[in-house]
């Protein structure tokens, strides 16, 4: 696969060892590269004090050979950060390949006299999904029958429809971006007359904008804004977000492409991405996640029963490498939980990570393949509906695929569009199923 716009490309082969393994190869042209390289090494040059020389004026010969790793290191993080990362997302789901865990790099290949070459392994699976997955018999379990669940309903409805009248009066709808909100960028390199210097290379990336002081660079630089907006900056939070191997001075165009706003809570929105058709569909959609049995709400309730039927019928098997690898990031997660160490003390807290990571593995095993029998794919709205999810406790319990973590040491970081697409599509087919079985019923 070639992007036409990027001129990044992307090709993959099977693992010559491990049959369960595929080979990503993608490589980014030498003149980005080389463009890359000169600019990264004016960033060092300003920062650096060489002995005999006055700070900013060591020759860039002396800073290229001294200096060779660290600058090498920082074009593998710059590329991976800023294109590498998106087009690696892109290419599974445009190929249609199955992964069972992350891409796990294998090697980096940085030259500034040659294009730059990245090698990612992915674990994979053949597609254990047929046709017949449409005739199974499937009820959704019943809601508490409470009426004071109807109520509860009606309030949060009644609250958000006047938040979103409020808005209007105001004459802040569309609202300007402000805290919590979430906001999408196209993001380029420019020189000082601000032409772009890796042509039409674009990052796309999402970020929610925080209220703690830690986030108070994005909070100058978007609070206040909208769609549409484009400025030219240097802050420092675009230089960290593609490399933290030394300060670079980098000129950045940005360009705010979409803002999902936690003002008010869309009805709309939610309407079309459950495709309901009335205001009572919209009422028994969100008693979903009011009504609780065991703490368990009715919506996870439908997707874990969901799941257990499609296990039941489609029995696979999974590597336990495969497993191994899962069972480390479900124990990071664990691990932020306040009462992770009341949980790793009892006897059969081993068994059960490793149990939910097979759980988890097969999950996506079975949604990624009906997603692409199905050829579901997630759009620029989808997402925007999928994060208008986000915006609220209890709407954030639809979620079952959950995006990449959106903060780090308590601070609000960005997240590739393309990374957060892929667990939209995961998703909407989850959707999809639940809407076709439930409906065939």
């Amino acid at each position: 696969m070639v992007n036409g716009e990027t001129s990044i490309y992307f090709n993959l082969n099977p693992h010559p060892e491990l049959p369960h393994q595929l080979l990503l190869h993608l490589q980014v042209p030498l003149e980005s590269v080389a463009i890359m390289y000169q600019q990264a090494l004016i960033s060092l040059k300003q920062d650096i004090h060489t002995y005999g020389f006055g700070k900013g004026e060591t020759p860039e010969s002396y800073i290229a050979l001294t200096y060779k790793p660290l600058l090498m290191d920082h074009l593998r993080q710059f590329f991976f950060r800023h294109c590498v990362n998106a087009m690696l997302q892109k290419g599974i789901a445009e190929y249609k390949i199955i992964t069972l865990s992350h891409p796990q790099p294998v090697m980096t290949l940085i030259d500034p006299e040659k294009p730059a070459q990245f090698t990612f392994a992915v674990n994979t699976s053949n597609n254990p999904i047929k046709n017949e997955w449409k005739k199974l018999h499937f009820k959704a379990p019943e809601r508490k029958n409470y009426k004071d669940l109807d109520r509860q309903v009606e309030f949060f409805l009644k609250e958000e429809d006047k938040k979103q009248k409020d808005a209007k009066t105001l004459g802040k709808n569309p609202p300007l971006i402000t805290y919590h909100d979430w906001v999408c960028m196209g993001i380029k390199i420019i020189d000082q007359q601000e032409k772009p210097l890796l042509n039409a290379l674009e990052q796309k990336i999402w970020i929610k904008i925080g209220e703690e002081e830690a986030d108070r660079q994005a909070q100058e630089l978007f609070i206040g804004k909208k769609i549409g907006d484009t400025f030219v900056t240097n802050n420092d939070f675009f230089q960290d977000a593609v490399g933290d191997n030394f300060t670079t001075h980098y000129l950045f165009k940005v360009t705010i492409l979409y803002h999902v706003s936690s003002t008010f809570f869309d009805a709309d929105r939610f309407k079309t991405h459950f495709r309901l058709k009335s205001g009572k569909e919209m009422h028994q959609k969100i008693i979903e996640v009011f009504s609780f049995r065991h703490d368990i709400s009715q919506r996870r309730e439908t997707i874990e029963k969901l799941f257990k039927l499609l296990f039941h019928h489609y029995p696979v098997t999974i590597d336990e490498q495969i497993t191994k690898q899962q069972e480390t990031i479900v124990l990071s997660r664990v691990q932020e939980n306040p009462d992770y160490h009341v949980y790793k003390n009892k006897p059969d807290f081993k068994e059960n990570v490793k149990m939910l990571a097979e759980k988890q593995i097969k999950e996506i095993l079975f949604i990624d393949s009906i997603a692409y029998q199905e050829n579901i794919q997630a759009t620029e709205e989808d997402l925007i509906n999928y994060l208008h999810l986000f915006k609220r406790a209890r709407t954030k319990e639809f979620i079952y695929f959950d995006i990449p973590y959106t903060s780090l040491n308590d601070q609000e970081i960005s997240l590739c569009h393309e990374e957060i697409k892929r667990a939209c599509q995961r998703e909407k087919t989850l959707n999809y199923i639940i809407y076709y079985l439930t409906k065939k019923s």
